[in-house]
């Protein structure tokens, strides 16, 4: 069950990034000229630089995480491609699909639930 919510809010993720990605491009530049204009006017003492450096790096911890689990939904959907792929290659024999889902797993050391899962977001 906790596999299938991880695998809707990966498909979730997905759609936010895509949507976030065609509202970002082209403001991205105009926006770190004036983050770095924000940041510099918030170090005039040591104590706004140790709180500014560590926002800093809050901010870039989430992004980071942001990416990595962006990425997970593009590898879920890419195996699942593969395999949709390779299976209607092999659509003549029915019991095919199920045979690969099962070698998949052990070869890949995942289970055969997940690899279903990323078949079905492809």
């Amino acid at each position: 069950m906790l596999t299938r919510h991880k695998t809707l809010l990966a498909m979730i993720s997905l759609l936010l990034f895509f949507q976030g990605a065609s509202l970002v491009s082209g403001t991205e530049t105009s926006q770190t000229g004036a983050a770095q204009a924000a940041l510099s006017s918030r170090v005039g003492t040591y104590d706004q630089l140790v709180a500014a450096i560590r926002e800093a790096r809050a901010a870039s911890r989430q992004r980071v995480a942001q990416a990595v689990e962006q990425e997970k939904v593009r590898e879920a959907w890419e195996t699942g491609k593969l395999i949709d792929e390779h299976v209607l290659q092999h659509k003549e024999r029915a019991e095919y699909g199920k045979q690969v889902l099962s070698r998949l797993a052990k070869d890949l050391g995942t289970s055969e639930t997940e690899l279903s899962y990323m078949l079905q977001f492809a």
